[in-house]
């Protein structure tokens, strides 16, 4: 029996279906659900060991399973450790809103990550708020004042061009 061409992935279409049968199989045969759960739970604990030693810094660790994140006091938080991460090879998901006054720097490991994994970035995630922490106040300061304005310049630029 030949497969129909792929058209759409809603509606029914054998190659979604069977897709979608596929991916829930290998949910089911590696435990990611509770694998999740238990990782999450590290993830989780591992912030708010964090949060704890850097109160100025973080403010919470929302989130459930391995859908987490740092509420910081602050974008320029946010900025930096979205840059300190980056300097590690960590991604994070940055809010992108500058005005934000608690922002929060989430994290969405994939669901078959290790425990050694976690450990990692924790670590990196450690490194990266050390290096903020020796930032000198002013410094943090003015970055502060160019992260909360960012976007303000070429916005001006722009309404500046269209005026003319």
């Amino acid at each position: 029996s030949e497969i129909e061409p792929h058209t759409r992935t809603n509606g029914g279409h054998p190659l979604a279906c069977a897709s979608a049968l596929a991916a829930i199989d290998y949910i089911e045969q590696h435990n990611l659900v509770e694998l999740s759960r238990a990782n999450g739970g590290l993830l989780r604990h591992g912030l708010q060991r964090l949060a704890l030693r850097y109160p100025h810094i973080i403010e919470d660790v929302p989130g459930v399973g391995l859908m987490t994140g740092l509420r910081l006091r602050g974008s320029v938080y946010e900025a930096l450790m979205s840059m300190e991460l980056g300097k590690r090879g960590v991604h994070a998901g940055h809010s992108m809103n500058e005005k934000a006054e608690r922002p929060v720097l989430r994290f969405y490991p994939p669901l078959n990550i290790t425990p050694e994994a976690l450990q990692h970035v924790l670590a990196m995630i450690e490194e990266s708020l050390q290096a903020i922490d020796r930032r000198p106040a002013l410094a943090v300061k003015a970055f502060s004042l160019v992260v909360r304005n960012m976007y303000l310049l070429p916005n001006k630029w722009l309404r500046s061009k269209e005026a003319s």
